[in-house]
């Protein structure tokens, strides 16, 4: 599947103006026994009550039945389960937590569109990007400000 991918950032990167139509085909059931790998496990299941354990008991079969609705165009992400959290304030954060093949068919649909609009961002943009962090954009603002004069920040 990292092939496929890597040919998808060098297509994206090469042509600026193309289009890219029906990247579907992407969400094999190996890209998606990938996703799969990359969830967490032990987290709290969905509204479905079948958390990522279990789904893995059957995984083949509820990969190839996923893929088979999601190209049949039958395929529909569950509600998101609205849970609460207290916070040290005593306030309520309010947490969604969506079923496991959301995850998983999320995950397969970040990856593809990560490759895409990864080349589009310039270096120093640091904000929901693939091993990006706050700190490495303080790091680096703290680089910039001690080695040149700077006249404004953009936040």
């Amino acid at each position: 599947m990292q092939t496929k991918l890597n040919l998808l950032s060098e297509f994206a990167k090469r042509d600026e103006k193309s289009r890219l139509d029906n990247l579907a085909y992407l969400l094999s059931e190996g890209n998606l026994k990938e996703c799969f790998g990359m969830l967490k496990k032990g987290k709290a299941a969905g509204i479905d009550g079948i958390a990522v354990e279990e789904y893995g008991k059957n995984l083949e079969s509820n990969l190839k039945d996923l893929v088979t609705r999601m190209k049949a165009q039958s395929y529909h992400p569950q509600p998101v389960r609205r849970t609460y959290i207290a916070k040290a304030s005593g306030k309520l954060r309010p947490l969604g937590i969506p079923a496991t093949a959301d995850k998983i068919v999320q995950r397969g649909i970040a990856r593809v569109l990560e490759v895409i609009y990864e080349v589009d961002f310039l270096d120093f943009s640091y904000g929901f990007r693939p091993h990006r962090s706050c700190h490495q954009a303080l790091k680096r603002l703290d680089q910039v400000i001690m080695t040149q004069p700077i006249n404004h920040i953009i936040l």
